[in-house]
């Protein structure tokens, strides 16, 4: 069995020489010294060859010093002031927020990925047919709140009297429309669509499973994507906006100098697996008749099994809106009559916390005094700094959420005879 083991890391940042005053006190400046901590949990293996990984945590926190280029600056008259050397940006230190949780992605990858889910599930759409007279109902009701859509010989429908009508009609009654239309109709014509071409599909599909019927399958799959960024301040700041800033003052920078500072926030979860299934009924030259009708029903979701009285319960598709209910019971209903395992199935996700800060100043180059005008020079750098979270989990060659101790004695048949058990 794999030992579980937790290793961090101290990693440096900072502490180099960044320039020093000119003028008493002759001061020297550093970067700002800092550490900060990588923490890997993962497992270890006995050796190679290693077939498929385990479990993977990974924690690292991190900063990128913006740092300007070498700049000499002198002011001669009273009060003396000067600097040479380069300047950076500080660092922008918040609270992190906590990582996100995995739990349900693996249900959903494994159902999306699996070579073996129905194409249709017209079993659910003859159960919803129980709806058509509230959906007609509904959409009556909708149709009535727009009198401006009926021909009127005897008046001229202003915009106004279009409001008016919508006003009476309940604004809020627009809601139960969209979702009547959204879960209602759109569902019932797309699979009124898929019955056209159901016979052709269903053929495809048949042929697919008879090449790929005991053989290794891999699959991948995006579950989620996701950007934002967030501007957490941007003004003006009086002398630099740069470090050493006790050295910036009026006679060395001027005006008022651009400060910003924002967040970006990333996520993206996949998903990876290696699917073997079994149907015995595709494993002759000839399949049967009556095999194959089995197998249609099947893959046009008519036959009868918990996944299709779970959706056709009301407001289930409510309930998947939030959860992986729907996921669970689809995979556990959709593997069994395969015998499909699965050598490997992760879920894996990389999400990041960064914060950007940027710093601008116009500085004067050179030796001056109070009656000159020296020339000036635009200097610019950002410091970035955040935490990002890397993560694997691993599936049990039923699913996700699936233990060892859960597993019956034929489902542990079925590991020993595709050789699947040393991996647990």
């Amino acid at each position: 069995m794999p030992i579980g083991r937790t290793r961090s890391k101290r990693v440096f940042y900072g502490g180099g020489y960044l320039g020093q005053k000119l003028y008493a006190p002759y001061t020297q400046y550093y970067f700002p010294s800092n550490t900060t901590i990588w923490t890997c949990i993962d497992e270890v293996h006995a050796g190679p060859p290693y077939l498929s990984g385990g479990p993977l945590a990974i924690q690292k926190d991190w900063i990128n010093y913006g740092i300007t280029g070498p700049v000499y600056t002198k002011y001669t008259s009273l009060p003396q002031n000067g600097y040479e050397g380069k300047f950076y940006v500080p660092a922008y230190w918040t609270s992190i927020p906590a990582e996100s949780s995995l739990s349900g992605w693996g249900a959903r990858g494994w159902a999306r990925t699996s070579p073996v889910k129905p194409i249709y599930q017209f079993g659910v759409s003859l159960a919803e047919l129980r709806d058509v007279p509230r959906m007609l109902k509904q959409t009556q009701s909708f149709l009535k709140k727009f009198r401006f859509l009926q021909l009127h010989k005897d008046r001229r429908v202003t915009f106004g009297q279009f409001l008016k009508d919508l006003s009476e009609g309940g604004i809020r009654g627009l809601g139960s429309d969209y979702l009547n239309l959204q879960f209602g109709w759109v569902p019932m014509l797309r699979d009124l669509g898929n019955t056209l071409l159901a016979k052709d599909t269903v053929t495809k599909r048949i042929a697919q499973l008879k090449r790929d019927n005991g053989k290794p399958i891999r699959r991948s799959t995006e579950l989620l994507r996701q950007r934002s960024s967030t501007i957490i301040f941007k003004g003006d700041q009086v002398g630099s906006t740069l470090s050493p800033g006790s050295l910036t003052i009026y006679n060395l920078v001027g005006g008022p100098q651009p400060y910003m500072t924002w967040r970006v926030y990333s996520r993206r979860i996949w998903h990876s697996a290696e699917y073997t299934f079994w149907i015995p009924e595709l494993h002759v030259p000839i399949p049967h008749e009556q095999d194959l009708k089995n197998l249609r029903m099947r893959l046009l979701g008519l036959r009868l099994n918990p996944d299709l009285i779970y959706r056709s319960l009301p407001w289930t598709w409510l309930l998947d809106w939030f959860t992986n209910v729907g996921d669970v019971v689809s995979n556990a209903s959709n593997n069994q009559p395969y015998h499909m395992v699965a050598k490997y199935a992760y879920v894996m996700a990389e999400e990041s916390w960064t914060w950007h800060t940027s710093g601008t100043h116009d500085v004067k180059v050179g030796t001056y005094g109070s009656g000159s005008t020296p020339p000036t020079m635009r200097q610019y750098a950002m410091t970035s700094n955040g935490r990002v979270w890397k993560r694997r989990v691993e599936a049990n060659p039923y699913g996700f959420g699936v233990s060892d101790g859960m597993l019956s004695a034929y489902q542990w048949s079925i590991l020993v005879a595709l050789g699947l058990t040393r991996f647990r």
